[in-house]
């Protein structure tokens, strides 16, 4: 008959029940808990105190203190939750009007606004409108708005309207995934080169441990990997691009933004979120991480820091035409042999050398570019001239 006792000795080798979670804060022994972030509870006061030193730690990082290498600053701004946070975080400690001690002095804080409604019927974006957002940034007393359209990546100068061209670009797109991942691209490539036009010599964007984490993923999946750190900082012709909220998770940025009673403008895409079969990388990306994040928050982070430490082997002196990414050594050759894609028509729509990433996102589900087939691809402005980017 069996036996269920526990043996002689058994004690000591059972796992030890955990202890519940205390109700104060683990940090100043004192307020009682608000937050439980990764299996810690902090109160309020020192959850605001936490975001605040994780967000000066990555300013300080990439923008040495007492430095007047850059009179202008630039922020990516969208309505969601990083870029509000980031409006209120850098008001508050890197403003004028802010009560920090002069580390780091900007002459003006330029605000950039990418306006995607040329495509929202392809899209499924639905943004917010011209006067939110202008409501919003106007609240901010040192900050201008830069409000600039999408179709603004295509030559004013063409017989046809930036916005046709944009909608032909978009719906040339035989995939779901690389509709998704070529208005990230190209609303990043907008957001450099207003920047840079503006005279800004630091861009800093809105996105989370969380959002970053995603956007690692995906570019993974979607053969970006040889330029996998350039998503985290990037420099680009005298302009460098990075995340202050890269050592935040979704959770502290959420909560923050809500006891400052900040207004996060609502905002959906339909098309990144569709489910399924047609599902795109991004989205199945998304539902892993907040998966992760849920019941295993500390791994959430380690993908952020393990990229970051990733760097392709030897140099990699040319460029995408279209992401303006670099692309892989010349000792790489059978990939880049299927990474070059040239088309054979005009020189205003012929795009030149395009990497890996880029060529299958005109790639169809049946494996053949369209630019085999010689369709005309209208390509952005860069992409024809890249010359006058130097």
């Amino acid at each position: 008959m069996a036996s269920c006792e526990i043996p002689v000795g058994g004690e000591e080798r059972m796992q030890k029940r955990r202890k519940g979670l205390g109700k104060t804060c683990i940090k100043c022994k004192r307020d009682a808990g608000a937050l439980v972030l990764r299996g810690l509870v902090y109160c309020r006061p020192c959850t605001e105190a936490l975001v605040v030193q994780r967000f000066r730690k990555v300013i300080d990082d990439h923008i040495p203190p007492n430095s007047a290498s850059s009179s202008i600053l630039a922020i990516a701004y969208s309505g969601g939750l990083g870029s509000t946070l980031l409006l209120e975080l850098v008001a508050n400690i890197l403003g004028s009007s802010s009560t920090r001690s002069r580390k780091h002095r900007w002459d003006h804080i330029d605000v950039i606004y990418v306006d995607q409604s040329a495509i929202e019927d392809l899209s499924g974006y639905q943004g917010p409108s011209s006067a939110e957002v202008q409501r919003i940034v106007t609240s901010y007393p040192d900050f201008r708005l830069t409000q600039v359209p999408l179709e603004a990546c295509f030559d004013e100068g063409s017989d046809v309207q930036p916005s046709r061209l944009l909608r032909s670009h978009i719906q040339s797109i035989p995939t779901r995934t690389g509709m998704v991942d070529s208005i990230n691209l190209l609303t990043r490539r907008l957001l450099e080169r207003t920047a840079k036009s503006l005279g800004a010599t630091h861009l800093i964007l809105g996105r989370n441990m969380s959002s970053l984490s995603i956007a690692l993923l995906s570019n993974i999946c979607s053969g970006r990997g040889a330029s996998i750190s350039d998503e985290t900082v990037a420099s680009w012709n005298g302009l460098l691009s990075f995340n202050p909220l890269r050592d935040l998770g979704s959770k502290e940025c959420a909560s923050y933004v809500y006891w400052k009673n900040l207004k996060v403008i609502s905002r959906v895409n339909s098309l990144e979120d569709w489910s399924g079969t047609s599902a795109s990388i991004s989205h199945l990306t998304r539902e892993f991480i907040t998966g992760l994040e849920r019941d295993y928050p500390s791994t959430v982070s380690t993908i952020t820091k393990t990229c970051a430490k990733v760097s392709p082997r030897g140099d990699r002196p040319s460029q995408c035409s279209l992401c303006y990414r670099p692309m892989k050594s010349a000792t790489d050759e059978d990939s880049q042999q299927h990474a070059v894609a040239i088309l054979a028509s005009s020189p205003r729509d012929a795009p030149g050398t395009l990497c890996y990433a880029c060529n299958v996102l005109f790639t169809s589900s049946n494996s053949k570019s369209l630019f085999s087939g010689g369709l005309e691809v209208p390509m952005p402005i860069w992409s024809s001239r890249p010359a006058d980017l130097e």
